[in-house]
């Protein structure tokens, strides 16, 4: 095993590497994948020190390796639990982290993913069908779009059509606008002087999508007695804990938000390399 020190490291200035970072980060990647390889280390402001892999064998070791060895939960600080909410699955170690996948895995296999075949479909077909002819895209970004769809319409199981539009529309701006913001992960810049101010335009977007996804969640705690309710959120509130505990509210938010992020951004990329 390599200790962080002997992991190649791209040339250059810190300063350069945030600045390309902020820029074009999807870039930034691709071009230190070709001067280091398929596994390296960076540094950036704000977000802290991280290892990167590029390879399948890599990623399988990541996925396979002990609890003891990787640790999720050391990169809260420099995570967006800030605006996506504390206590997520991701930012969790150990024992308690293998309790709570638990709980949301069976909610989101591919067993428990069949029955949502045909909206994915109807999804996929509605977004393609809205793509630009005769002028070029960012593929990436169409295809995690697709996929934030998709999501919502599993974690909102039995939701309209129209309902599961409008929570992925709100995420989208939140994610695409918000998260994505460089004010997101620099503290430096984390001031809040109106809507207009960078920050503020931010914690604007995140409110919104706050209080779209908690009356959805809460719409579905009210009807958790009735035998049809079904899904990761009735799932969650139903669960006890080693403790006796539940989760509360705003841990479940968290939860949905965090899936969110992470999910359509790995699944929309997965997507457009096997395109």
């Amino acid at each position: 095993m390599k200790s962080l020190s002997e992991i190649p490291r791209p040339a250059g200035s810190l300063m350069s590497h945030s600045l390309r970072f902020v820029k074009n980060t999807m870039q930034f990647y691709e071009d230190v994948y070709h001067e280091c390889g398929d596994i390296f280390a960076a540094r950036i402001p704000g977000l802290g020190e991280w290892v990167y892999v590029c390879s399948p064998d890599l990623a399988r070791a990541v996925v396979s390796a002990p609890l003891e060895v990787l640790s999720g939960g050391e990169i809260e600080s420099f995570s967006l639990s800030h605006l996506l909410g504390k206590g997520a699955t991701s930012h969790l170690d150990g024992p308690v982290h293998q309790e709570r996948k638990g709980f949301v895995c069976p909610h989101l296999n591919a067993q428990a993913s069949l029955p949502f075949v045909d909206d994915f479909r109807r999804i996929a077909e509605r977004r393609i069908a809205e793509w630009p002819l005769g002028q070029p895209f960012p593929l990436v970004l169409e295809l995690q779009k697709i996929a934030l769809e998709a999501l919502v319409s599993v974690l909102f199981k039995g939701a309209s059509p129209d309902d599961v539009r409008q929570l992925a529309d709100a995420y989208e701006t939140f994610s695409f606008k918000g998260l994505r913001s460089p004010a997101s992960v620099h503290p430096s810049i984390q001031v809040d002087l109106g809507p207009w101010s960078p920050w503020g335009r931010v914690k604007k977007r995140q409110r919104a999508v706050v209080e779209a996804f908690s009356q959805e969640i809460e719409t579905r705690l009210a009807a958790i007695d009735k035998p049809e309710a079904d899904g990761l959120i009735p799932g969650l509130a139903r669960a006890r804990l080693q403790d006796g505990t539940r989760l509360s509210r705003e841990i479940v938010l968290a939860e949905v938000l965090d899936l969110l992020f992470q999910g359509h951004e790995l699944t929309g990329n997965a997507m457009t390399w096997t395109l």
